[in-house]
């Protein structure tokens, strides 16, 4: 049995990461004798095509869907809608656009009608797709008019030639409808295919083409989609190693720069598939994993082998977890086995690590840390079902930013159930936490398909769920947008007014422009025997010492390392002549504290907000 595969990572894929999904696809088809599989790095060539610094601006999507748009007519020749129909939905934006990109709206106009479709032709016109039984495309998020644009060019030059969509914009029903809509789709991939696509591909080879494999679906000749249940791979330790050489062969080639959009190349690396706190209570607003949430890693022993093997063949050392979120078992097994590597890490966390985690994280090499923070109100996270608290938050933001770890979270508004009180406790809350992390994106919360607000959305007090309306200026008419559309527009039952966000969001720009001046806040303290000095830079020129002596000093401390009641903090000073303190003095210093802004109270805990000026912690 002879035959190759071309799978495709289509823009707007970051150029900074190979593909992990068409790595492994590479790895386990190549594990049948006979067959194999190349990976073209078609988003690379196209950031080369528009500039690499540009390319990497739009894959941050700052304009809803303009990937999509930029690549519509290519995909859809003349049943695309209108340019001028996308660009007076987004005209609000068209400002931003032009400072951003640097494109004007007729500029705009011109890459869609004219440069992309160019780029489309040409690109598939220097591939020899005569070669291949079948082309995979992974689609994730703004990559699916690219795919489809990809696909739609290559099957009018190849017409025989068997295409294949996977990744998390095939999943559920919204794969079903890329059948029902784009003839120039053949098969579609719902869940995890290292096993199921090579068992495609050769079936293919034996010259079938009903087939009944995990996730696989396919039009039949009554034109209803036919589908097969996916199946999660139950052993993570049978998942192969990716492949990623001909992501850095493309890049040699195209001369690719090492830094674009501020960041240098990572390999993407897998310890865990799933969400665990997901399989426990999925956070209401989240809709990752779609309804493959359970909860799947791989042996400590086996991922520190493949970061060895993966580091050694690519010289790369600095790694981007692709893993919903990091397995706390993972910090001693996994981290606290490396911290004598030069290992670099990006990892999603959840925010209740305790400080010594935190502090194992940053020795084991984790550089970039996104913690599901979300909000800075308790009363907001509970509607989140995020299971943490506004202290728990301070806490892993302080300890994070004192370990030396860069904090990259967001501020969400605009839940069902939110008060404007949620609103003016977070804002009055910024001026004293201005010397930690501020957060790196904020804004209204976007309702994505399967996420429990999207699932319950009457029940949830969302009304009016509908696609974003930038869909139907992407679309062609007669697509089955509510199948297709991954973000919903929608209206609350009962809103809070838009202007009580005002003071948080003025709060958030103040904070992060702090930030980004040539002196940063600080907040820090000094202990020496029994003298505690806080230096307090949190107001641009107005720096001030503040001493605390004794037990002042004592309580202090130990409010600073957890969030603590008086009880607590009774318990853990040390003993000793003239150390005995009752709970009621406690209560007093704290509560000063507090009143003074070195330290925020709720529920009786109170945390110190202060960070130690020395590095033993």
């Amino acid at each position: 049995m002879k035959g190759e595969a071309a799978l495709v990572v289509p823009p707007f894929a970051s150029t900074r990461l190979p593909s992990l999904q068409m790595g492994l696809l590479k790895s386990s088809v190549g594990r049948t004798p006979g067959m194999r599989a190349r990976v073209l790095y078609a988003n690379l060539e196209g950031a080369a095509h528009l500039g690499w610094e540009t390319y990497e601006k739009i894959c941050a999507g700052s304009v809803s869907l303009i990937g999509e748009w930029l690549f519509s007519r290519a995909a859809f020749a003349d049943d695309a809608p209108p340019a001028e129909q996308y660009l007076q939905v987004v005209r609000d934006n068209l400002e931003c656009i032009q400072r951003e990109f640097g494109w004007s709206a007729e500029e705009l106009v011109d890459l869609r009608e004219r440069s992309i479709p160019e780029f489309v032709a040409r690109w598939c016109a220097g591939i020899p797709w005569s070669r291949y039984i079948a082309v995979g495309f992974t689609s994730t998020f703004e990559q699916n008019c690219p795919a489809l644009a990809l696909a739609r060019k290559i099957k009018e030059i190849c017409p025989r030639i068997v295409t294949v969509f996977g990744g998390f914009n095939t999943q559920d029903g919204m794969g079903l409808e890329y059948l029902r809509a784009f003839p120039w789709v053949d098969y579609v991939l719902r869940g995890e295919a290292e096993e199921t696509f090579p068992a495609l591909l050769r079936s293919l080879l034996a010259g079938k083409s009903t087939l009944r494999l995990s996730g696989l679906a396919y039009l039949g000749e009554d034109g209803i989609p036919h589908a097969e249940p996916p199946v999660p791979m139950p052993d993570m330790e049978t998942v192969p190693e990716p492949d990623y050489a001909d992501y850095f062969e493309t890049a040699q080639r195209l001369d690719m720069p090492v830094v674009a959009g501020n960041r240098r190349v990572r390999l993407p690396f897998e310890a865990s598939r799933g969400c665990w706190w997901g399989v426990k209570q999925k956070c209401s607003f989240c809709g990752l994993n779609a309804k493959m949430n359970a909860y799947r890693r791989k042996s400590p022993a086996r991922a520190l082998a493949e970061l060895e093997a993966l580091s050694e063949r690519y010289g790369v050392l600095d790694f981007h977890a692709v893993d919903t979120v990091l397995d706390p078992a993972y910090v001693g097994d996994f981290f606290g086995k490396i911290m004598s590597k030069d290992y670099g890490f990006y990892y999603a966390v959840r925010p209740d690590l305790a400080r010594q985690q935190l502090r194992a994280l940053a020795a084991g090499g984790v550089r970039i840390l996104q913690p599901g923070i979300e909000s800075l109100s308790t009363h907001s996270l509970r509607l989140m079902r995020k299971g943490s608290t506004m202290l728990t938050n301070l806490r892993f933001l302080k300890w994070a930013h004192y370990y030396g770890m860069t904090v990259s979270w967001n501020v969400l508004y605009g839940l069902p159930g939110e008060t404007a009180e949620d609103y003016a406790a977070q804002a009055r809350l910024i001026d004293r936490i201005v010397h930690l992390p501020p957060p790196s994106q904020y804004g209204r919360f976007h309702l994505h398909r399967f996420s429990p607000y999207f699932d319950e959305a009457e029940r949830s007090g969302l009304r009016g769920v509908r696609p974003l309306v930038e869909y139907s200026c992407v679309y062609p008419a007669g697509t089955a947008l509510p199948e297709i559309a991954y973000t919903f527009e929608y209206e609350l039952k009962e809103d809070v007014p838009a202007a009580a966000a005002g003071p948080l969001d003025a709060g958030i720009a103040r904070w992060r422009e702090s930030w980004t001046s040539g002196s940063r806040p600080f907040l820090q303290y000094v202990r020496s025997g029994r003298r505690l000095t806080i230096m307090d830079g949190r107001r641009p020129g107005s720096a001030r010492a503040i001493d605390l002596r004794r037990e002042a000093a004592d309580v202090y401390e130990a409010c600073s390392l957890e969030p603590s009641t008086a009880r607590q903090i009774r318990a853990a000073l040390p003993a000793g002549p003239g150390r005995g303190l009752s709970g009621e003095s406690i209560d007093k210093l704290l509560a000063g504290f507090a009143a003074a802004g070195l330290a925020v109270e709720e529920n009786g805990r109170y945390l110190g907000l202060a960070l130690p000026a020395n590095r033993n912690w």
